[in-house]
């Protein structure tokens, strides 16, 4: 069933100002803007590439000798907060700048406090400033817009609709998965969604969505959502999107 986007938002997500959200209607008006684009060029973002270790064969036995095998060196991680990845996230120098961009234009162009418009507020920062394929108000006609997880659950459905989008989603391509908004391997300018029921959020089915704009910084329709601290956020993480 194909829904509308724009009369789609009505009913908006949860949250009271710098901390949860509430219930607000509202009424958004298409914007679009145009995306500047640069010549993509690839950027690993992987928290941190896996090394190849060769083992090395036993030496030959001579006479007179004993076969002797050498150890391979573990892998080395860079970080060790950082866990190895499964596969490579790889993000053009084009998606890379779109982050760059999201991020501030969320930081300038956000509605003043966490107050219940988290989804029509992000959308805005993503078609306003062009991400991944997104730049039109009226952009991914089949998703639903009511609430801040209708954007994780449609781009969750499908390879399709991911493409549809042009982006990828980071959350589950890692290993071990991200499972929370403070997980350091989250870039900035990011696009992040949680379920009802997590830390910051008030509404009982919307969730909630936000760009990160740096370490600890969440942007919804506010400059400072709060999830918490790492060691007390709680709750479900229904993705993590950048840009292809």
């Amino acid at each position: 069933k194909v829904i509308d986007t724009i009369s789609g938002i009505t009913k908006q997500d949860n949250a009271t100002p710098d901390t949860t959200q509430q219930k607000q209607q509202v009424t958004q008006t298409p914007q679009e803007i145009s995306n500047p684009g640069k010549e993509p060029s690839v950027v690993v973002i992987s928290p941190k590439d896996d090394e190849e270790v060769s083992a090395q064969n036993a030496t030959p036995a001579t006479p007179n000798t004993t076969p002797v095998t050498t150890t391979p060196a573990p892998a080395q991680v860079e970080n060790p907060a950082q866990s190895a990845t499964s596969t490579s996230i790889n993000i053009s120098a084009k998606g890379q700048n779109q982050m760059d961009s999201v991020a501030d234009y969320a930081l300038n162009n956000h509605l003043g406090g966490s107050n219940g418009q988290c989804f029509k507020a992000v959308w805005g920062y993503l078609t306003s400033s062009g991400y991944g394929k997104l730049s039109n108000w009226n952009d991914l006609p089949n998703m639903e817009s009511a609430e801040a997880r209708h954007f994780a659950e449609f781009l969750n459905a499908s390879q399709q609709n991911l493409d549809e989008a042009g982006l990828q989603r980071l959350d589950t391509a890692l290993t071990p998965p991200i499972t929370s908004p403070h997980d350091p391997r989250i870039p900035k300018g990011a696009v992040i969604v949680v379920a009802a029921g997590s830390t910051g959020t008030a509404h009982p089915t919307a969730g909630d969505i936000v760009v990160k704009a740096g370490e600890g910084r969440f942007v919804n329709d506010g400059p400072n959502m709060d999830y918490g601290s790492a060691d007390e956020w709680t709750g479900t993480l229904l993705g993590v999107y950048i840009p292809n």
